[in-house]
């Protein structure tokens, strides 16, 4: 699959923003495109991982499991990507992602951004830039739909003790102030 930088620029404009052409061109060499079948693992949460995904075409589920059933938490498609944190601090997923159709993926690992730092500084800093913003934005969301459901107005039901402690729990981690 031939990728053109101005193809790049137009998928992932947030992404390739500050990015010249030929900044775009060294990204290209450092993605491997995947086509991945629909109902295909891409990641699972709890199991290592150490490669990130940028949609170029199709649909991936995010997966979490509560209570031993796996709800879909949320979706992305052509322009987005999934498993950034995977480049920044690989471990363990804290989510599992499926492809809800086809899909064509474009894949960065952190053996190829390490390469990326080590040989195109600039490059690798403009990316880590549009992540930390993206996981900021996140952040913000995810701290908003914890208060959402921690207050509540009096026609509702409450909030049980248990649920309000899980809520602590992750507020925490959100936030970074745990214990």
């Amino acid at each position: 699959m031939d990728i053109s930088p101005d193809q790049l620029r137009h998928r992932f404009p947030e992404l390739t923003r500050h990015m010249s052409r030929d900044q775009r061109l060294v990204l290209i060499e450092h993605l491997d495109p995947r086509t991945i079948s629909a109902n295909d693992r891409l990641i699972q949460d709890g199991e290592s991982f150490d490669v990130m995904f940028f949609v170029w075409v199709g649909r991936l589920s995010i997966v979490l499991n509560f209570d031993q059933q796996d709800l879909i938490v949320g979706s992305v498609g052509p322009g987005a990507w999934v498993g950034e944190i995977a480049v920044m601090d690989p471990g363990l997923a804290c989510a599992t992602v499926v492809a809800a159709e086809e899909s064509v993926v474009l894949a960065l690992t952190t053996q190829a951004f390490a390469l990326l730092e080590k040989n195109h500084p600039v490059i690798a800093s403009l990316i880590l830039q549009v992540f930390s913003k993206e996981l900021a934005l996140r952040l913000r969301a995810s701290n908003q739909l914890l208060l959402d459901v921690l207050s509540q107005d009096e026609n509702e039901q409450p909030v049980s003790l248990q649920k309000r402690d899980w809520i602590k729990q992750v507020g925490g981690h959100l936030t970074g102030t745990r214990g």
